[in-house]
C-alpha cells in the first residue's frame, strides 16, 4: 500500500483521542522500511484498524496475542509455547493479506 497510505492512516490514528488510539506513540512520516521496522508492534496493529479496516474485537485479539508474544521473553510462571508466540504473526498476516487485493 506504500508509505503514503501508511502515513495517512497513522496521522488519522494520531488525531484520535479514544482508546486504543491515544496509546500510539508513533508519529508520521515513515519514509523507509528501517523506519517502519522501528515502530512498536502495538502501534502497527492500531494503525492496521485504519489501514486494513479491521474492528476493535479483531484489534483486541491481536493485542492479546502480542502480549503473549512479548511476555514469552520473560514468562515467569507462565509457559507460552511456540504456537502461542507464532499466533501473533499468523493473525497479523491474515488480517493484512486478506484485505490487500
Amino acid at each position: 500500500m506504500g508509505f503514503a497510505a501508511f502515513n495517512a492512516a497513522l496521522a488519522r490514528v494520531a488525531a484520535k483521542t479514544g482508546q486504543p488510539f491515544k496509546r500510539v506513540s508513533a508519529r508520521p512520516p515513515v519514509a523507509s522500511l528501517p523506519e517502519l521496522q522501528q515502530l512498536r508492534d502495538f502501534d502497527l496493529i492500531v494503525v492496521g484498524m485504519e489501514l486494513w479496516g479491521y474492528d476493535l474485537p479483531a484489534f483486541q485479539d491481536l493485542e492479546r496475542l502480542l502480549g503473549i508474544r512479548n511476555n514469552a521473553a520473560h514468562p515467569g510462571t507462565a509457559t507460552p509455547g511456540l504456537l502461542d508466540v507464532q499466533h501473533f504473526a499468523k493473525k497479523v498476516a491474515e488480517r493484512v493479506f486478506s484485505t490487500i487485493k
